[in-house]
């Protein structure tokens, strides 16, 4: 081999020598970007994801189609819902979320306004425990998950929260207001969904199950599938309530919210205010707290949950009420086996009171005079049998069973609270 040929050889293995270092310096530097790439998306992952927007209206008039039941509508009665076939105890029969809710206003340092988490100010040891809203300070959340999700709604609600004179009413009354402007909040949310999404109405999706409607990418918190004109079409019983709590009701509330909405640019009507404040009176379910221990808490908000609102009563029911894996979601499940065409119902109240008690507070809360099964059979009674319990133990609002989420049996003795200072406004 010659000294020509020798000298082509290294100059080859110099050059193989060369490219493959800078093979292994790209195949280092590709390593080091897929690193970097890596923790730049473990650090994201840590972030709550921004929910991405429905692209489609949903047909929420087919609801019902996921369970063995039915809508009907009675001229006097309203909407009432029927077995569709022959079904056995504790079958579970219907599902829901809430369309609108609130925390009560004495708990509102204490209790998620999103998922009713308990977190005892005694337990609050880091800012982190417990979020505040900066903004309004009437509304807090366990977690910054939890805070953002509710955002959408609430930063529509909080500029109301913010400018309301909590110095004026009592916490119930507030609790009353924090519900009405929730439910406003709720519509307006809708309505800048719908004036930025452009849907063609004539691509609205046909979606059957409940379970298509809890949809976790809405911008909707808690989205059970429904709007306000659903919410709207439950009764306010605006009619049966006497003038003077109407008058009340509108001077000191509606009147005074509707000026506050209008610092927000939002138009709002005094009339359709007052329905919702008694559309939620009337339809309105309390909602118990979540201790962190897994114990059953006490009422400390209360949320309209549309379908569940299709019950009618009984004073024997056979349908009952569950929490969901400790959630807003409720449950239906039947107390006994039902047929095929049997109304389904629940109780408004405590069963076990006699049947002047039951009746009081029915009409009290209700506006309506029940005459299901029981009631007509306890009419044969004789007269000292309709209403031997003592009025401590009637009045005392056994849940006789043993739900989670209690009807607004309560809400009948605290609506009167409402009313009485109500009428002490007025006087003064």
């Amino acid at each position: 081999m010659n000294k020509g040929e020798t000298s082509e050889i290294i100059d080859e293995k110099k050059s193989t020598n060369l490219n493959g270092n800078e093979e292994e310096e790209e195949q280092q530097q590709q390593q080091e970007k897929k690193v970097r790439l890596n923790k730049a998306n473990l650090k994201k992952s840590k972030k709550p994801k921004k929910p991405k927007r429905v692209q489609l209206p949903i047909d929420y008039k087919l609801w019902h189609t996921e369970w063995p039941i039915e809508v009907y509508k009675h001229p006097v009665n309203g909407r009432y819902l029927v077995a569709t076939k022959d079904i056995e105890e504790q079958t579970v029969i219907l599902r829901d979320l809430p369309y609108t809710w609130a925390v009560d206003h004495a708990a509102c340092d204490i209790v998620c306004q999103h998922c009713f988490l308990e977190v005892p100010l005694n337990q609050q040891i880091l800012p982190t425990d417990f979020y505040m809203c900066e903004g309004c300070n009437r509304v807090g959340y366990c977690s910054i998950h939890c805070k953002y999700i509710d955002y959408n709604q609430h930063r529509f609600e909080c500029q109301i929260f913010k400018e309301l004179d909590t110095e004026e009413y009592s916490p119930f009354l507030l609790s009353e207001i924090k519900l009405l402007v929730r439910t406003l909040s709720r519509k307006w949310l809708e309505e800048s969904i719908n004036s930025s999404a452009g849907v063609d109405e004539s691509e609205i999706s046909k979606i059957n199950t409940y379970n298509q409607y809890k949809n976790p990418s809405s911008l909707i918190p808690q989205d059970n599938g429904l709007r306000y004109n659903d919410y709207a079409d439950l009764v306010s019983n605006v009619e049966n309530y006497n003038e003077s709590l109407k008058e009340s009701l509108s001077y000191w509330i509606c009147k005074y919210i509707v000026k506050l909405a209008a610092k927000i640019d939002k138009e709002e009507d005094e009339d359709e205010l007052l329905n919702i404040l008694l559309r939620n009176r009337c339809n309105a379910f309390y909602i118990q707290g979540r201790p962190r221990d897994g114990t059953s808490g006490e009422s400390r908000g209360c949320g309209v949950y549309v379908r569940n609102s299709f019950f009618n009563h009984s004073c024997d029911p056979n349908v009952n009420y569950w929490v969901v894996n400790n959630t807003l979601e409720v449950e239906c499940t039947l107390l006994k086996n039902v047929k095929e065409g049997e109304e389904l119902t629940i109780s408004y109240i405590d069963t076990s009171a006699p049947l002047n008690k039951r009746r009081e507070k029915l009409l009290e809360g209700y506006l309506f005079t029940c005459l299901c099964t029981k009631c007509k059979a306890d009419e044969l009674l004789p007269l000292d049998q309709t209403g031997t319990k003592d009025d401590d133990e009637s009045d005392s609002n056994i849940n006789t069973n043993n739900i989670d989420i209690e009807l607004k049996e309560e809400g009948v003795h605290e609506i009167s609270d409402k009313d009485e200072e109500l009428e002490d406004l007025v006087e003064e």
